[in-house]
């Protein structure tokens, strides 16, 4: 899942850490483990003089979380290990959205995450990491209202990248008084703890009818009303919004010892049209102008016309100016004109009007023939 919390500037946004510390905390002692079994490697292989054999990378290792100041080459050998250890998750805390870039092209970034697509790099070098891994992937970033919508711009809306987030905002009143904050305590922590050791325990395909069944009537609920608002951003939004929805309920129901309950169902709806919402606050217009911009750049028409059958057999200029005007005709109606005279489908009368040729009435009909002229 990429999480991407949009609000003001001093709204609190930091104060997600807090419970995600919480839930990261088992892959934090782990990675402490793995990260001294790196550096190790790394000072006997430094110790050692050039003449000598080097060891090998330790293949146990496994970095669960990365840091956003990470390399090209070091993203992709974190991808690897996870994968290695039984196709783990990687995942990253960033405190702005731009530190997506660290990693690679945002919009391309997403998408390898959402769809768990290749990414990799190839190297001749012996000491360069080679490899082709799934995109195992989680992050959540921050950013302020105005630096998002910058950083999305139209672009990523239309291809996909920002319908494949899952959104949220604090919205506090002007001049409000600052909150309070408190602590994530160690009672906190052990009413947590059996979740993330039911999730930790999960393994193999999962199905849950329940979660499916929900889905699919939030699906219909949310489609009726983008008919009735006939709200194209709305719908478009919700097609991966939904799909999102049920990735997290799945992860709810394993957590919960695949159990499903209340609690979870209503959870999961308030959450999809939430993150709908969001979407449509931040990035509606944006979505909207990439609709329109795909429509105009779509030809409405059925096919090419015989625009000769659509005036009579003789016709004048204002009447085949009016039918390719209709049809969009750009090209110059006098290079029309002369094309046609010279093909022999039309003559050019005293009076300055045209009159099909016989052979063109032969071969197509005279004018007002069913069927012929579309």
């Amino acid at each position: 899942m990429m999480n991407l919390l949009i609000a003001a500037m001093s709204s609190g946004k930091s104060l997600v850490n807090g419970p995600i510390d919480c839930i990261i905390e088992d892959l934090v002692q782990m990675d402490k483990v793995n990260r001294q079994k790196e550096q190790d490697w790394k000072d006997e292989v430094n110790t050692m003089g050039d003449n000598k054999k080097k060891p090998v990378r330790p293949e146990d290792i496994c970095i669960r979380i990365v840091s956003p100041d990470l390399t090209r080459a070091a993203y992709i050998q974190r991808l690897d290990d996870v994968q290695k250890a039984g196709d783990a998750y990687l995942y990253c805390k960033m405190d702005e959205v731009d530190m997506l870039r660290k990693f690679n092209d945002p919009s391309q970034l997403i998408r390898l995450c959402w769809d768990n697509s290749e990414d990799g790099q190839e190297r001749v070098g012996t000491k360069s990491v080679t490899a082709r891994v799934k995109t195992r992937f989680n992050w959540n970033a921050s950013s302020t209202i105005a630096v998002t919508q910058k950083f999305f711009s139209v672009r990523e809306v239309a291809d996909g990248a920002v319908s494949r987030l899952s959104l949220s905002t604090i919205i506090r009143p002007d001049f409000a008084p600052r909150p309070e904050v408190g602590s994530y305590d160690a009672q906190f922590k052990s009413q947590l703890s059996p979740y993330i050791q039911q999730l930790n325990a999960a393994s193999g395909f999962k199905e849950c009818r329940k979660a499916r069944q929900l889905i699919e009537r939030l699906e219909n609920e949310i489609m009726e009303m983008a008919q009735l608002a006939y709200n194209k951003p709305y719908a478009e939004f919700a097609k991966r919004g939904l799909a999102n929805g049920f990735r997290r309920a799945m992860v709810l129901y394993l957590a919960n010892g695949e159990k499903w309950e209340k609690a979870i169902e209503d959870f999961i709806v308030w959450s999809v049209k939430y993150d709908l919402w969001c979407k449509m606050r931040f990035f509606g217009n944006q979505m909207q102008e990439a609709i329109d911009a795909d429509s105009r750049s779509v030809c409405h028409t059925s096919g090419v016309s015989n625009l000769l059958l659509y005036v009579h057999d003789t016709f004048d200029k204002t009447e085949i100016q009016n039918i390719c005007q209709v049809h969009g005709t750009k090209t110059k109606l006098a290079i029309l004109l002369c094309n046609w005279k010279k093909r022999g489908f039309i003559m050019k009368n005293e009076d300055g009007t045209f009159t099909k040729t016989a052979r063109f009435i032969a071969k197509y009909g005279h004018y007002g023939t069913p069927g012929v002229a579309a």
